[in-house]
């Protein structure tokens, strides 16, 4: 059994240090953190011992970094636990007149009890377990606990039954390119250690009532693909705005049919999980004039979705939507018409809605030449003039238009970049059958503990890093996103360790008075124990 001295007491203080240390995601604090945690750790004896087993991941965009922290029972021993956290946190806008008390949880704790917050809050600053400051909740805590392992682990060796490997990633608010950096220097270690990746952990916060004492387990996550809408209009004078046609109106259409809409997901799941609105950006050929084209992007979350049929389910609610759109311009044109005692004249003519493969392949009809080489080379182009991958998008889909002679409204679908995949435990897999049924056995040993909270085992969470260590069906999803995607979609690992996610309790998430139980670090050791022994059942036996 693990015992470690003092480790909450311990795990508190390294928060508090943690959440000292700014660490906004797109700033440069998210590298500051990681070059301080980086410090710290290389002070561990184990790691002066083994330098070869801490990794520095210094990320594409040379500014930002993650680490690697493997820890090796000894030279026999192949099976590994991974622990996933993160260092980075949102901003700290909602803190108000007490921004700078942000960072420093002690004297931010005493600041709140003379602000204006409701009585729930108040009654919650007189729990000493209660540790305040940006990042406590959200990512800082299970950071600071895996540290406090981390160390007193390293140093005992003999109390492990497998490999522990630690991963502390930033920008993992930046749609997870922390861990996504971290794959291949992960996958090279696995090699070089010829070690086996058993089950992936994270930790996620789940807000609870203050006497709830029950936490879940889950075996999966789901995926999550960013779905968008080229939407090609007119533009026209803003005195004679009839002359054209509004991609705004088709927009606001498309957010009303599949923003929040469960009916999208009544044949794609089987649970409820919503798409939800990301972004819309309008482009004008000139700017006095009305928009003449619109982009428009879903963050859209799957279990066990086709792609192909994804593309076919957008494509006829963008259809539904242009026609709703035409109507209502119609319909506002033939009163404003009337209004001005004249006849009514529609303006709207031939429609069409297209998947990004069908522009391309309509577009290779009319190029003289080879189109994929030509748009890989307008793509390289657009990524050295320092264009977004939004940006991107758009001016590889006008080129094709170009190419094509859409006619106006038309509305390309296409997949953006972002994407997640799922993973879970497969039953029906006998090797992940039998791990599932270890967990089990380990959750209902922790539930007997005393003085415990309980952990109810359910199945899929939301998309967190856990998603990128075995990612599952990603050859046939990423066959799909080759081809409905302007932008080329990141190479993916299979390192073959399903993951779960284990919650955590606190309060009040990207609010100033977010905190953190820190109960959860005693609940995180007991846990840690008992998933330690079910990787490696020899080891238990």
């Amino acid at each position: 059994m693990l015992e470690i001295k003092n480790f909450k007491e311990e795990a508190i203080s390294v928060l508090k240090w943690l959440i000292a240390i700014p660490s906004i995601t797109r700033t440069s604090g998210e590298s500051r953190i990681i070059e301080a945690i980086h410090k710290s750790i290389s002070d561990f004896t184990y790691f002066k011992n083994h330098g070869e087993h801490l990794r520095y991941v210094t990320h594409s965009d040379h500014q930002n970094h993650s680490i690697l922290a493997f820890v090796r029972r000894d030279l026999i021993t192949t099976e590994t636990l991974v622990v996933l956290c993160n260092s980075d946190t949102s901003n700290n806008d909602c803190y108000g007149s007490i921004k700078p008390f942000a960072f420093k949880s002690d004297d931010l704790k005493e600041h709140l009890k003379n602000a204006d917050i409701d009585e729930e809050a108040k009654a919650c600053l007189e729990n000493e377990d209660n540790i305040y400051g940006l990042g406590s909740f959200e990512s800082k805590a299970p950071t600071a606990g895996v540290m406090v392992l981390l160390k007193e682990l390293s140093d005992k060796l003999w109390m492990l039954p497998c490999n522990i490997l630690f991963v502390i990633s930033s920008q993992s608010l930046n749609a997870h390119q922390g861990i996504r950096e971290c794959l291949p220097y992960i996958n090279d270690l696995i090699k070089e250690q010829k070690i086996k990746l058993k089950l992936s952990l994270t930790f996620r916060p789940e807000t609870l009532a203050n006497d709830e004492n029950r936490f879940r387990l889950y075996t999966g996550n789901m995926g999550k693909i960013e779905t968008c809408f080229y939407i090609l209009g007119k533009g026209a004078n803003p005195e004679r705005p009839f002359t054209g046609f509004s991609p705004t109106i088709v927009a606001s259409k498309l957010i009303s049919e599949i923003e929040l809409n469960p009916n999208l997901t009544d044949d794609l799941a089987s649970r409820p999980l919503l798409p939800t609105f990301n972004y819309l950006r309008t482009h004008n050929n000139r700017s006095a004039n009305t928009p003449s084209s619109a982009v428009l992007s879903f963050s859209f979350p799957f279990i066990n979705i086709d792609l192909v049929d994804l593309v076919e389910i957008l494509k006829k609610t963008a259809a539904y939507a242009l026609e709703q759109a035409a109507n209502l311009i119609d319909e506002r044109h033939c009163r404003f018409d009337t209004m001005m005692e004249r006849e009514f004249e529609p303006m709207i003519g031939e429609a069409e809605v297209i998947s990004y493969s069908d522009l391309f392949y309509r577009a290779s009809r009319h190029y003289k030449g080879n189109l994929t080489s030509a748009i890989d080379g307008l793509l390289q182009k657009c990524l050295s003039d320092g264009l977004s991958t939004n940006d991107t998008a758009k001016t590889i889909i006008e080129r094709l238009i170009e190419l094509t002679k859409l006619p106006r409204p038309s509305i390309v679908v296409f997949f953006g970049k972002d994407f997640i995949p799922q993973q879970l435990l497969r039953r029906n897999h006998s090797e992940d059958r039998e791990l599932y049924i270890n967990i089990n056995q380990a959750v209902e040993e922790f539930n007997n503990l005393p003085d415990t909270k309980t952990i109810d085992i359910e199945n899929e969470c939301q998309p967190n890093d856990g998603c990128f260590i075995r990612p599952v069906g990603i050859d046939l999803a990423l066959k799909s996103l080759k081809t409905e995607s302007p932008i080329p979609v990141n190479t993916f690992y299979n390192l073959n360790a399903p993951s779960i996610s284990v919650t955590y309790k606190g309060k009040d998430l990207y609010c100033p008075t977010e905190h953190v139980d820190a109960d959860f670090f005693t609940q995180m050791l007991n846990l840690m124990d008992k998933l330690l022994l079910c990787i490696n059942q020899e080891e238990k036996n």
